[in-house]
Parts: C-alpha cells; structure tokens; sequence
C-alpha cells in the first residue's frame, strides 16, 4: 500500500554513492506520507557481491534508515533489467512500475513520487 523507489546501485559507482544522500531526503520528507526507499545494493567496492557488512557500512556512512538489501546472485538486478547505475523505479500502491529512470535526476523522480502519493 505504499509508493516505493527500488533504487539499484553498487557501493563502487560515483553517482550512487551521490545519490544516497538525496534518497535520504526523499524518504524524510514523503514517508509520513506512505512512501518508502528500497535499495538494493549488489556490488562492494571491489565489484564483488555486497552482503550484510556491506550493508551496514553503507548505511552507517551515509547515515540512512531505509531499506537496504543485498542481491549476492544479481537475481533482482536480472529480474529488473538493470544495465547502467543507478537505476530508479517507481512503483504505486498497487505495485504496478509506473515509472523507470537510469541515473538520477532528482526533480524527474521527486515529481513521479509526489504523482502517486
């Protein structure tokens, strides 16, 4: 019942480490509202399958609270198609993607979000 961004990134890749922070402002500011930030992070610094360490290091670095997970076999990177970093996708309350960005452009996916909400 909530909107979500299932954002795929990779804790090697520039732009997502960026985009961290900005996820995090999204989330402060709609969750009251119904909406929800999944990440899914699948490669480490060295391209490797991120797990659980990962995970809390990423979070501990950025300071964020949302959902983080990991892909160690790329089966949620497959199932969605994901070709470049970071990729974004929308999705409503009735868990259709009703929107899907490749890089991050901030104003675009905060505008898809406030659309569903």
């Amino acid at each position: 019942g909530k909107v979500i961004l299932l954002n795929f990134s990779a804790m090697w890749c520039g732009p997502c480490r960026y985009e961290a922070g900005e996820l995090m402002e999204l989330y402060n500011k709609y969750k009251e509202r119904g909406f929800e930030v999944v990440q899914v992070i699948f490669q480490d610094e060295n391209e490797d399958p991120a797990d659980n360490t990962d995970l809390a290091r990423w979070k501990a670095e950025f300071g964020l609270n949302f959902v983080i997970l990991s892909d160690l076999d790329y089966s949620s990177v497959n199932t969605y198609n994901v070709k470049s970093l970071p990729t974004n996708l929308v999705i409503n309350r009735d868990f259709i993607i009703k929107y899907r960005q490749s890089g991050f452009d901030k104003a675009t996916v905060e505008n898809e979000i406030e659309k569903h909400l």
